[in-house]
């Protein structure tokens, strides 16, 4: 790994301001971590970005143990990992509500000192709708004092939608564009660098369009292939990583 300028950069569409080291690391949850030994590389990063509470515990080698960063979506953490509360089949509200509180306390438990960032909890009606944008109020009741970055959802960087999403592809002199729903977090994540002036690495991230993606380094399952998950434009997202490695804005470790 060749060391970069170690100055920070304020993570654009970000509030509270979030500073970053222009040495980032920016680590997805793809299950091509397992077969690594790139732990320790990562870990000499000044900055560590992980999702939606992955845990590094017993994949250390693979995964590094440095999180700098988490950005996460509070329904999304029971999914991956054993550690967080599981609500129970056909769960009431009430329970689903118990299992989110205890998954905001396992996360400050977990990531005590890294900045947290989420979604913005402004928008009553998009909250309503679906608790897992909550993901702030939860956490930050669990723990008043500690401050919840939130993503910025709307101008320049916001990336909170396809078309918003597309907007940033354009002003980076990409080609690429998604085609439906949201970008998923990492997306989010890797726009939102390159358009503060840092050059992040990559570590995790498929670009395989024709492959199953929802298996991780730390679980072995399988809940959909990449064309067949309407939330999200998945292979678009993949499309979208491979330019922007091949025309150089972002380095890839394990590609």
């Amino acid at each position: 790994m060749s060391l970069k300028n170690s100055t920070r950069a304020a993570l654009t569409a970000v509030t509270p301001e979030l500073m970053l080291s222009r040495n980032t690391a920016i680590v997805g949850n793809s299950s091509r971590l397992r077969n690594s030994r790139l732990g320790a590389e990562i870990d000499r990063f000044d900055d560590v970005i992980r999702f939606n509470g992955a845990l590094t515990e017993g994949f250390e080698q693979q995964a590094g143990s440095k999180t700098t960063l988490q950005a996460i979506g509070i329904d999304l953490f029971y999914l991956f990992n054993e550690k967080y509360v599981v609500p129970v089949p056909e769960a009431s509200n009430a329970h689903k509500h118990w299992a989110r509180q205890q998954n905001a306390q396992c996360i400050h438990r977990f990531f005590p000192s890294c900045a947290l960032l989420t979604f913005h909890p402004n928008d009553a009606e998009r909250n309503a709708k679906n608790p897992q944008y909550l993901t702030h109020k939860y956490l930050q009741d669990a723990a008043p004092d500690r401050t919840i970055h939130n993503f910025t959802e709307s101008g320049p960087g916001s990336s909170i939608a396809y078309y918003t999403a597309n907007r940033d592809l354009e002003a980076l002199g990409l080609e690429s564009r998604l085609q439906h729903g949201g970008p998923r977090t990492g997306m989010k994540l890797i726009l939102r660098c390159l358009l503060s002036g840092i050059k992040p690495t990559l570590f995790g991230f498929d670009t395989d369009t024709s492959q199953e993606f929802s298996r991780h380094y730390y679980d072995d399952t399988v809940k959909a292939k990449v064309n067949n998950h309407a939330s999200h434009d998945i292979k678009g997202e993949m499309l979208v990583v491979t330019e922007i490695i091949r025309k150089g804005l972002a380095d890839a470790e394990d590609l």
